[in-house]
């Protein structure tokens, strides 16, 4: 998912949908990413 595309995800559906006490830990680690991803 693209930065600009994640962001409006997060602002429109994601927060909406927490309460206030919930801890959101996001996850990047860079394993994760194949071998075509970008930064690789």
């Amino acid at each position: 998912m693209e930065r600009a595309a994640f962001g409006i995800h997060v602002e429109t559906r994601l927060a909406p949908a927490l309460s206030p006490a919930t801890v959101v830990i996001p996850d990047n680690l860079s394993t994760r990413e194949g071998p075509k991803a970008p930064g690789s």
